[in-house]
């Protein structure tokens, strides 16, 4: 049976989305191509059509241009958003990602959309479920895919869940769409990839995309009522200083039942680290076991996690933080930048602090200011706004999270 709009679509979530033009991200992928096709089939809303370039490819700027011929073909704006990537470091996967969420929901603001539609259907869901499986995810990961979350201020919906990516192939050939197939999509060094061909084997056992859907939907009911006790009880103990380090009373944190100091540290660091993804399991409970102890000090995700006072400090770890990257970009995944003039954003570091004199009256200590944002020309330190050298720039954290006041 032929896709419609009405059985491929999820009408009541986008009857539920916020008033005025919706995003629509499009990658030029069969999956976000076949959610811009049936959108305008719908035609229930105005559409603004968005491609982040990522620039993995050497062919990603010539696909982000076909998408934009494809959208003024069908009547609607098109815009290409550039992701600088040069001195990006560790998992690329993962930074892409954030850096797409980011760049998305800034142009999602400055044209006044409110909420964004991603083409995500039921064999991503499936796949994110076997690969959190592997990580040792509880409820709150195996629940998988939110069909609509508000995350940046802006509202993401994925009105294809429900639908299979053969389906959505088999509806682009019979309305004759071409779309991009993406070799990194065979490249076997990438987990989803494997995770896909094993989703293969697994269905020999009953072990398939809709069956995992079931699971899935099951999950995310329960995963409201962990998740609203999560979010309780780290308003109540953890705080987000200037600097962007976490306080947390590790008494209030332990009072909490089991799962959820496990819950709250991973969603902390994971906070702090500016990363879409969550520490492994382990690592948290190898951690949380150490606090409990005589502790001095440890590493995980990114971080460094030290005694303060009666509770514990997580900060970003030296050394750790992105590279240097262009005004306007959200650096280390997580701060904005806003003043006069160009330079580049990089961490202060060592070098840094030692130009600004009076870097102790602000009152934070080296280990966090070394890792906050800073303005350079070059070598030469332009402003470092949150350890007193303002020269009339601003630094904010951008990444909004449920679980802490920011």
């Amino acid at each position: 049976m032929q896709l419609t709009a009405e059985t491929a679509l999820d009408l009541d979530l986008l009857a539920g989305a916020p008033a005025g033009r919706l995003g629509v991200a499009v990658s030029g992928g069969g999956d976000s191509v076949a959610l811009l096709h049936l959108l305008a089939q719908w035609g229930g809303r105005d559409l603004a059509v968005v491609t982040v370039d990522h620039g993995l490819r050497d062919e990603s700027a010539d696909e982000a241009a076909a998408v934009g011929v494809l959208a003024a073909s069908m009547g609607y704006p098109h815009d290409i958003l550039t992701w600088d990537r040069r001195a990006k470091r560790g998992n690329l996967q993962d930074a892409a990602r954030t850096a797409r969420l980011s760049l998305m929901a800034d142009w999602a603001r400055a044209n006044a959309i409110g909420a964004v539609l991603l083409g995500h259907t039921a064999d991503d869901q499936a796949e994110t479920f076997l690969m959190r499986l592997a990580r040792g995810s509880g409820v709150e990961g195996l629940s998988s895919m939110e069909p609509s979350r508000v995350e940046d201020g802006i509202t993401w919906l994925r009105p294809m869940l429900g639908v299979r990516r053969e389906a959505l192939r088999a509806y682009l050939g019979g309305i004759g769409a071409a779309f991009i197939d993406d070799p990194s999509n065979e490249d076997d060094s990438f987990d989803r990839v494997k995770v896909r061909r094993a989703l293969g084997t697994l269905g020999a056992l009953g072990i398939d995309v809709p069956k995992i859907s079931q699971t899935t939907e099951r999950l995310r009911s329960a995963k409201q009522v962990v998740y609203s006790a999560t979010r309780d009880l780290s308003l109540a103990c953890c705080e987000v200083t200037d600097v962007g380090e976490m306080l947390v009373d590790v008494e209030r944190l332990m009072s909490g039942q089991k799962s959820l100091p496990h819950r709250i540290l991973s969603e902390a660091v994971r906070f702090i680290a500016g990363s879409y993804y969550a520490p492994r399991a382990y690592m948290v409970q190898n951690l949380i076991d150490q606090i409990g102890g005589d502790f001095q000090a440890a590493t995980l995700h990114g971080c460094i996690v030290r005694p303060s006072g009666a509770g514990i400090v997580i900060r970003r770890e030296p050394g750790k933080t992105e590279g240097p990257l262009p005004i306007g970009q959200i650096w280390d995944g997580r701060w904005k930048l806003s003043g006069p003039g160009g330079g580049q954003i990089a961490a202060l570091g060592e070098a840094g602090l030692a130009q600004i004199e009076g870097w102790r009256e602000t009152g934070w200590t080296r280990e966090a200011l070394v890792t906050t944002p800073a303005i350079w020309d070059d070598v030469r330190l332009v402003a470092a706004p949150l350890a007193g050298l303002e020269g009339g720039w601003q630094a904010e954290i951008s990444l909004r999270n449920p679980f802490f006041n920011t």
